[in-house]
């Protein structure tokens, strides 16, 4: 080709590859509601529904779609779903369906909790450990594996065990405290 037949086909291009489209509406399909609405806040495409984006970044908010519905399931014990996006335009605007199959939760096979040390003696920290879930044979759902200090309301760090010298920090379901009391994540 000759430089001016390239410069000519690449301005002929260009207008089409600048144009615009709408993101319509993204429907998701397979999940419970509960799953549905994680994925929802997860997605870029979501975030983009009813405005006008580039060719460009709708092929980007596609390719990032699935890795964003991966991610959101993983806190339900699901981290092998199968994924498959749909796309169809009508009217200048791009409907994306999203549909998944979510597969097998992982599961928990074992666990071995305890509290060692200074602490063990503690009622309080004692129940918080009797109530620990999920037991072996149970979904690994993330949220059961996180609490909030504050939902321990009758934890006393004025122990002696829990002195800065005795105790440096200690893990409770999956979080770790320091000494200060206060969330490492």
């Amino acid at each position: 080709l000759s430089p001016r037949i390239a410069v000519l086909a690449a301005l002929l291009w260009l207008p089409c590859a600048a144009q615009a489209v709408v993101v319509g509406p993204v429907q998701i399909e397979g999940l419970d509601e509960e799953m549905t609405n994680n994925v929802r806040l997860s997605l870029s495409l979501v975030e983009s529904a009813g405005k006008d984006v580039s060719a460009r970044r709708l092929g980007y908010l596609m390719r990032v779609a699935e890795r964003e519905t991966r991610e959101a399931l993983e806190p339900f014990g699901f981290y092998s779903p199968q994924i498959e996006l749909e796309r169809s335009r009508a009217n200048g605007s791009v409907s994306v369906t999203v549909r998944v199959d979510p597969g097998k939760p992982v599961r928990v096979r074992n666990s071995d909790i305890a509290i060692i040390g200074p602490g063990a003696e503690d009622r309080y920290l004692q129940a918080a450990l009797d109530a620990f879930i999920p037991s072996p044979g149970a979904i690994f759902n993330q949220p059961d594996y996180v609490i909030p200090l504050s939902d321990i309301d009758t934890l006393d760090l004025s122990h002696s065990w829990w002195d800065k010298g005795s105790v440096e920090a200690m893990t409770i379901k999956g979080s770790t405290i320091s000494a200060t009391g206060d969330m490492i994540v």
